[in-house]
């Protein structure tokens, strides 16, 4: 087992709607979202996969049973994950200042567009999965936590051969986000 130093990850805090609306958007047909064109899948099987986890998501921050998101992209031949995105979750339930969490979103993912071309050229098939990692201290079925938690793999990439870009994030009264990209230094 090797010794993988974690990097900075994403943290994201806010209402539970908004967290799942920026990760929803973030991640393909063109959309125009917080005066942004994006991109999000046409792909109806990958639609409902991602209605179904982002509305358990929403269901599980609600209850404040889930701790992090975590979204990597893995090759589909030899199975080594290539990008691995942490969105730590800090939910908020009082008002939100939604005009000033617009904006903000809205910068973070300008940047966001432009600082892809730095990152590698994925250049071989790949798969993506959704990760939802449960709080440390929610472990009774009874507070709403799924009966059937499986362990997964966590996908980190070793330090060695990873890179990782932080980008500018965002924090307001009430949201709270930090960004770090870690890929495959190829």
């Amino acid at each position: 087992m090797s010794n993988v130093t974690a990097p900075p990850d994403l943290t994201a805090s806010g209402s539970p709607e908004t967290i799942i609306e920026f990760l929803y958007y973030a991640p393909l047909k063109k959309v125009t979202k917080y005066e942004q064109d994006l991109v999000i899948t046409r792909d109806a099987e990958v639609t409902r996969f991602l209605d179904r986890f982002f509305k358990q998501v929403e269901q599980w921050l609600g209850h404040n049973i889930i701790k992090k998101v975590i979204l990597v992209i893995v090759s589909k031949d030899t199975g080594k994950t290539l990008e691995r995105w942490v969105f730590n979750l800090e939910p908020h339930t009082g008002p939100a200042q939604l005009d000033k969490l617009q904006l903000k979103i809205q910068s973070s993912l300008k940047q966001l567009k432009a600082t892809i071309p730095i990152f590698p050229e994925i250049k071989e098939p790949t798969v993506f999965n959704l990760l939802a990692v449960a709080k440390d201290d929610t472990a009774d079925p009874a507070d709403g936590t799924p009966e059937k938690w499986v362990d997964a793999h966590p996908h980190a990439i070793p330090a060695d051969i990873r890179d990782q870009t932080a980008l500018r994030g965002f924090n307001t009264s009430d949201t709270k986000l930090d960004m770090n990209v870690v890929y495959v230094d190829q």
